[in-house]
């Protein structure tokens, strides 16, 4: 896996520097749209309007927060079981999965940020 990129492959490119990809289960149980966005997608988004390259990350760390209380009160708060093991995990492996595995072909396209949550603590 490997999507290394100098200053000189940039130079000269369009560049969005904010997109998400992934799925937003908040979104998509509130009804909410978009509520979910693919590389292959995104790819034919720069086609039309002229981006070279996306900086890509994850939605929110829905995976590791109580969903129930994440829908109710947009609060993003540790589930007594979380589906990932600490904020993040699994939402970053599926989106380097999607670009490394699943759409190999577009790396050129995107760099993949990774999000994290200094601000909780895990044992």
């Amino acid at each position: 896996m490997t999507n290394k990129k100098t200053a000189r492959d940039l130079k000269g490119k369009t560049i969005d520097i904010h997109s998400h990809v992934g799925v937003s289960l908040k979104h998509y149980a509130k009804g909410e749209y978009p509520y979910a966005e693919t590389l292959e997608g995104l790819y034919y988004k720069q086609l039309s309007g002229g981006i070279d390259v996306n900086v890509v990350f994850p939605f929110t760390m829905e995976l590791f927060c109580d969903f129930h209380r994440l829908v109710d009160t947009g609060e993003l708060v540790e589930d007594a079981a979380p589906l990932s093991p600490v904020p993040y995990e699994l939402e970053n492996r599926h989106l380097l999965r999607e670009l490394y595995e699943h759409c190999p072909e577009l790396t050129d396209r995107f760099l993949p940020f990774f999000c994290f949550d200094p601000g909780r603590y895990q044992q």
